[in-house]
């Protein structure tokens, strides 16, 4: 089963959707750069490139690069851990990585074409038009866990919402990283505050 629509990576997908209310990249806070880090963990889990077993971020079965500098770096990190870490040391971990500058370049690298593409297909999946791919899922979920998805004309209830996530991003690994993401974004009224989520056919 496919598990991306050729969308970006969960977070420049994450950077592209979560714009300043003057169209500017969303700023740096801890509560953006949990969500940043939950979202490599979301998008290493997608590739396969880990899992939760029993509690604990382990290797998966496909270890091959990813050939993106952001992606592999944490993965390189779990690899070289010995002993079992949970979801939320992970994101802690990684959020003290300056995860955010290194993917304002990848941000700033996305053609117009492709942003568009990324909007519209978000909208499609919270409209129930299009069937959601996992890393759609994913993407909602994570948008949601960062209090992002404020309620307005096009974006369904959190209920609604959270079951989306669940139905089509399944698995121990997708459950930790919602959990973690949310359990860890204390200051997540920030994000809302200070951001839009701008969807094409909102």
């Amino acid at each position: 089963m496919a598990c991306r629509s050729g969308q970006p990576p969960l977070p420049v997908a994450l950077l592209l959707l979560l714009r300043r209310s003057d169209g500017r990249p969303a700023a740096s806070s801890g509560a953006l750069d949990t969500v940043l880090a939950a979202s490599v963990l979301a998008e290493l889990s997608l590739q396969r490139r880990v899992e939760v077993d029993a509690g604990a971020v382990a290797l998966g079965p496909e270890r091959s690069a990813l050939g993106d500098a952001v992606l592999d770096g944490a993965l390189g990190w779990i690899a070289a851990e010995r002993a079992p870490r949970s979801v939320s040391w992970w994101i802690a971990r990684l959020t003290r990585r300056e995860l955010h500058a290194a993917l304002l370049e990848r941000v700033a690298a996305v053609e117009p074409v492709e942003d568009e593409r990324l909007r519209i297909r978000v909208a499609e999946v919270l409209a129930a038009r299009t069937a959601p791919l996992p890393s759609d899922a994913a993407l909602i979920g994570l948008l949601d866990a960062a209090g992002a998805l404020s309620p307005r004309p096009g974006i369904p209830d959190r209920q609604a919402i959270r079951s989306l996530a669940a139905q089509h991003w399944a698995g121990p690994a997708a459950a930790a990283v919602l959990a973690g993401t949310a359990a860890s974004v204390t200051g997540a009224a920030v994000i809302a505050a200070t951001t839009t989520v701008t969807i094409t056919g909102m």
